[in-house]
């Protein structure tokens, strides 16, 4: 299990190697962004400070949401945002269904906040949210509180649906928050984002990281109705949290190249369903067990345990996740990402070989 202050994320695949450990848009950096950096490198952004209220970042985000510009707080992606959230509301507990992103974990303990784990429930090939147990734990605790859910989750790729977030709000007293972190929401091929929804209880986050396939871009935003909370974290963030060249992609993204980034958002999710339709059914067919997932990876489950797995598969030049540093995971579960029905296919043939090996 991840420790209190180890971080433990996946990209960080040898030079020489095919990379599934990292979850991202398989089309890769669109063409619009490299034409967009190659523009401003010898521009003189970077000797100038952002807006230090990233007002027209702010703008750009609500019309392309369709959401209020008064409510979007700017983060230099959303994993900021718990370092932020915690000391202002000063919960009781940070309620966590697991497993997922283990920085959360991270930040509880650093600022001595409990850390109460809630399990997802195993179905079969799929996870879901126990409703259920989340009312029960919400009775027992009490008031002041703070639950996060990772929708669609990492590192299963499960994807709880409005209704169940519906549902978790209904048992959230007032006074007590639900955040959910839609990091790889825009990713989903049947994800459906609850920045809908209008309820003081509820923050969304949401980060540009994964959907731009820029993970060293650190770009993301918070949102919520509850206009008390997102003054608070947006007077304890840095002043310049987004540097100038993160803040200039978005207002461009957002702004005169908008339609280019529906069109590529559009593909992604198109290959995604289409990898994931091909993958899942595969794996399977290897005799490992692969979850049912709405996200750009697969949660597996094998016989090898790794580090064992894990070398195998070195030895063909791949790399996956090893998921042991996810709550309830062990060293029998790995995260792969998608990268393309051609990348896929190799991943397979080593895979297969992986499991051949074993039975000789």
């Amino acid at each position: 299990m991840q420790g209190r202050g180890v971080r433990v994320h996946g990209g960080q695949a040898p030079s020489d190697a095919l990379d599934f450990s990292a979850p991202r848009n398989p089309l890769g950096i669109p063409t619009f962004i490299q034409e967009l950096l190659s523009s401003v490198l010898s521009a003189d952004l970077f000797t100038r400070y952002p807006d230090p209220n990233y007002r027209r970042f702010r703008e750009v985000i609500a019309e392309f949401y369709g959401i209020e510009p008064g409510y979007v707080v700017p983060l230099n992606g959303s994993a900021e945002a718990i370092q932020l959230l915690l000391p202002i509301v000063k919960p009781r507990a940070l309620l966590v269904f697991e497993p997922t992103f283990g920085d959360h974990r991270i930040a509880a303990h650093a600022l001595g906040v409990a850390y109460v784990p809630i399990p997802l429930r195993v179905k079969g090939t799929f996870f879901t949210v126990d409703t259920e147990l989340y009312s029960e734990i919400v009775k027992s605790i009490g008031e002041g509180f703070v639950a996060l859910l990772s929708n669609p989750n990492n590192p299963t790729g499960a994807l709880a649906g409005l209704s169940i977030v519906e549902e978790l709000l209904e048992h959230t007293p007032r006074g007590s928050y639900l955040i959910v972190d839609e990091a790889f929401i825009e990713l989903s091929p049947s994800g459906r984002s609850v920045l809908e929804l209008c309820d003081d209880r509820l923050i969304v986050l949401r980060s540009f990281t994964k959907s731009l396939a820029v993970p060293g871009l650190r770009i993301g935003f918070l949102y919520s109705c509850n206009r008390s909370v997102v003054e608070l974290v947006d007077s304890l963030r840095q002043p310049w949290n987004l540097n100038s060249l993160a803040e200039l992609v978005i207002k461009e993204v957002l702004g005169k190249l908008v339609d280019e980034y529906r069109k590529y958002l559009e593909k992604a999710r198109r290959i995604i369903a289409e990898e994931l339709e091909f993958l899942i059914p595969a794996l399977r067919a290897l005799g490992l067990l692969a979850f049912d997932s709405q996200a750009p990876f697969i949660l597996l489950k094998h016989a090898i345990p790794h580090p064992e797995f894990g070398r195998r598969l070195a030895l063909r030049k791949i790399y996956v996740r090893n998921a042991s540093s996810f709550l309830y995971l062990d060293q029998h579960y790995s995260r792969i990402s998608i990268l393309g029905r051609d990348l896929d296919k190799m991943l397979l043939e080593v895979l297969a070989w992986c499991v051949e090996e074993d039975l000789r």
